[in-house]
């Protein structure tokens, strides 16, 4: 049931019931989830943006949860579905992406009811999505870990107890839990039910009783609850709230549930403990819902005439009018006040609060000049936790000072819009001062103020060019830190720092130093080489060396991570070779380029950094790597043939042949060519199945009549006349297995014909010769026809 709707119907039921009219149960709505925030109640929920609908593409959200000093936080998944790809949930166990990663999660890898516990008092979640697909969505609850509080709901003050604990059985902290119940307070002044008051009490404000969590009320008194109370809510259109279902609570027992003495009492005559009463409501002047001021709440949900109502602001805020208001002839005694983030402040036995810039969220103003004084008990120290951070750079500045007041130098002078690290005090005093310039304000900030005990080592910084193991702001007695250099850089002093014993925790030793040295011999197969630490005692400037040698078997790539040379005559040279004879291979005097990657011919190059005489020559990182030593890649053999030669190096050759019944198809020799990387000069040729015969030719004086030669084809031959055909007249090409196809006979020829002359024919009268040579290889004689 949506807070107060239930309290608003009741309310207007019996306004309407009065005149005679019948109430409607106005419909709830469910906005859309923003993308991220920062969350300091103690429970609440987690969602997608946009949730309940698909989270969309290209999201970025932060989540940062803050909970009180010395608790811890969990995360309970109700539901988790995103891209198996692309679309990820990042669980921090901190207060930002440095923190340790207790988890990344995509797809379905969280089901309903998993758990992620925090071991500090904050969580930091990141969620992002891709171009694409960004469909499903998740819902987690947080919440923080229980503790007591004094009970300041009115309707629950009347009880046997002062203390109540929360997160409560519902997961809402207390001022929620007194929103809700309010809304219950009109049956609880009909008397539907005599212990009403108590079982609403157990579920939304249970007793402390030394536990890590609370019981919950016994299942009769809620079945009792909802006999007297359930058919008079129906009776307004409303029904039995499913959040205090009684199925879920457990049976009478002493030990296991509240309200098991209630149950066994005897009932006064008159009443019954689940018997409903018969209300007549009559006209009541009641008061408009006054509303709640921004950034604040309000406690109480009872309208009615003499009904009082609470105002308190959220953390940061300062009331500006009255507490509270009372409903008096249908209005209240009083305006609505406001919460009001103010101008400094002065703030003693600060435990842990909130401290914004003024009129956060809005803008701050110009011609600022806002001082908070912020002292913790003796013994303690403050940290400071920013939430968000927003000054106009370069001219609106808060200072930070420790045990100090303006005018003094400040422990940190904060601008810009980069959210700056958490910082810890020295001593139990401090004073923030906020000054900003004529122009308009930006969005100010917003910062989370704790003291913790002095008996802790402090977190001893980063070093430069160097990362360390530290995830935490203090340390205990005996608790290590350690560190490392960066690529290219030598550590000078202890690698690990230890938290001593002792009434003022100190660390055994001072962080250690990253040194880039000038020069120096390497010879593993890769490696990282910076620009040397600047030397104090320089004054005519320096010439630094690294000689790189790799296995014999290599050669040497250099490539730049980045180059910057400030000084006109400082520069880098690189020499193919050990010494500074051997060839020079490149050389840069401002900015290398991008692409810049630098190979030997050899195992060996020499790295030449020179500068003059100033300690501002800029800086560099370049990485060599072992690479194939002047090699093409090994071009492979071919199928159905042979490869001869193994030398691939530069300007060698191998060559290819194949069996008898394939052809080489491509360069027979192919040669290494020089280059980055080298190169064969052709690719590698193939042997292709021969599938027809050699051309069989044509005789000379003779013809074929066809030119298919391939296998199961025949030609036929025939010659000119005057020669006669020697051989085969038919050939037909035959496959032979592993062999080439072949003609089944050889190719015949054209030879001339022998010719024997003959003598002239015997004369004969009235006749015709033909031909009419003397060479006749045959001779045709007709007799004229009139001689016949």
């Amino acid at each position: 049931m949506p807070r107060l709707q239930f309290l608003a119907g009741i309310l207007c039921a019996a306004v309407l019931l009065a005149a005679g009219q019948t109430p409607v149960t106005p419909p709830a709505e469910s906005p859309a989830a923003d993308c991220g925030g920062n969350y300091t109640d103690s429970f609440g929920e987690l969602l997608s943006p946009q949730w309940p609908q698909d989270y969309g593409n290209n999201a970025s959200c932060v989540y940062r949860i803050i909970a009180q000093p010395g608790h811890s936080l969990s995360l309970s998944v109700n539901t988790f579905s995103t891209a198996d790809i692309g679309d990820t949930l990042t669980v921090y166990d901190g207060a930002n992406a440095s923190s340790p990663v207790i988890g990344s999660y995509s797809g379905h890898m969280l089901g309903a009811g998993d758990v992620i516990n925090s071991t500090g008092s904050q969580l930091y979640l990141s969620f992002s999505s891709d171009a694409v697909n960004g469909t499903g969505g998740f819902n987690i609850t947080y919440r923080d870990s229980f503790h007591c509080e004094e009970v300041t709901i009115p309707l629950c003050q009347t009880l046997n107890y002062t203390s109540a604990i929360f997160p409560n059985n519902l997961n809402q902290n207390q001022v929620d839990a007194g929103l809700e119940i309010s809304q219950y307070s009109p049956l609880v002044q009909l008397q539907c039910y005599r212990y009403l008051r108590q079982f609403l009490c157990y579920m939304y404000a249970p007793p402390c009783e030394g536990g890590e969590s609370a019981r919950l009320p016994c299942r009769r008194l809620c079945e009792a609850a909802k006999s007297g109370c359930g058919p008079l809510m129906e009776r307004f259109g409303f029904q039995w709230p499913g959040n205090l279902d009684c199925s879920y609570l457990p049976s009478e027992n002493s030990q296991t549930c509240l309200g098991h003495e209630l149950l066994s009492a005897p009932v006064p005559s008159g009443h019954s403990t689940a018997e409903p009463v018969s209300a007549q409501p009559t006209p009541v002047a009641a008061c408009p819902d006054p509303g709640s001021p921004d950034y604040g709440s309000r406690v109480g949900g009872d309208f009615g005439p003499g009904s009082t109502v609470q105002f308190s602001c959220d953390d940061g805020y300062t009331l500006h009018g009255n507490s509270s208001l009372t409903c008096a002839d249908g209005s209240w005694d009083g305006p609505l006040p406001t919460c009001r983030a103010e101008c400094g402040g002065s703030i003693t036995n600060a435990s842990t609060g909130v401290l914004l810039s003024p009129g956060y969220p809005d803008r701050y103003a110009g011609n600022l000049s806002c001082t908070w004084f912020l002292s913790a008990p003796d013994g303690m120290l403050l940290r400071l936790l920013f939430n968000n951070f927003s000054l106009e750079d370069g001219k609106d500045f808060l200072y930070v000072y420790d045990e100090n007041r303006p005018g003094d130098q400040p422990e940190r002078s904060l601008t810009g819009t980069t959210i700056p690290a958490s910082w810890l005090s020295w001593t139990h005093n401090i004073t923030l001062q906020l000054v900003t310039n004529t122009d308009t304000g930006m969005g100010g900030f917003s910062l989370l103020y704790e003291s913790i005990p002095e008996t802790f080592c402090r977190d001893p910084g980063p070093i430069l060019n160097g990362v360390s193991t530290s995830i935490k702001v203090l340390y205990s007695a005996g608790q290590s830190v350690s560190y490392r250099c960066d690529a290219g850089y030598q550590l000078i002093g202890n690698a690990t720092l230890t938290c001593l014993q002792g009434r003022q925790r100190i660390w055994d030793a001072a962080p250690p130093v990253c040194y880039a040295p000038c020069g120096g011999n390497l010879t593993s197969a890769n490696g990282t080489i910076a620009s040397p630490t600047p030397d104090p005692d320089n004054a005519v400037g320096r010439d630094c060396y690294w000689r790189v040698h790799v296995d014999d078997s290599f050669r040497v790539m250099v490539k730049f991570n980045s180059f910057e040379l400030r000084e006109i005559d400082a520069y880098l040279a690189i020499f193919d070779g050990g010494d500074l004879g051997a060839a020079p291979l490149a050389n840069f005097s401002s900015t290398a380029p991008a692409s810049a990657d630098v190979y030997s011919t050899d195992s060996q190059v020499l790295v030449l950094f020179h500068h003059g005489p100033t300690n501002s020559y800029g800086n560099f990182s370049l990485t060599y790597i072992e690479a194939q030593k002047k090699h093409c890649p090994d071009p492979g053999t071919v199928e159905n043939g042979r490869r001869y030669g193994d030398d691939f190096s530069i300007r060698s050759s191998v060559n290819y042949t194949c069996d008898d019944a394939y052809d080489l198809e491509g360069r027979e020799t192919i040669i290494c060519k020089p280059g980055n990387p080298p190169m064969w000069d052709y690719p590698k040729p193939r042997c292709v199945l021969v599938k027809e015969c050699v051309d069989p030719g044509i005789p000379e004086n003779g013809q074929r009549d066809s030119n298919d030669t391939s296998v199961g084809a025949s030609v036929s031959y025939s010659c000119q006349q005057g020669y006669t055909l020697v051989g085969e007249t038919t050939l037909t090409c035959r496959s032979r297995p592993g062999f080439r196809p072949r003609w089944d006979h050889q190719s015949p020829v054209c030879e001339e014909v022998s010719i024997q002359l003959c003598h002239d024919p015997v004369f004969l009268h009235y006749a015709t010769y033909s031909p009419k040579t003397h060479h006749y290889l045959n001779a045709t004689v007709a007799c004229l026809l009139s001689k016949l």
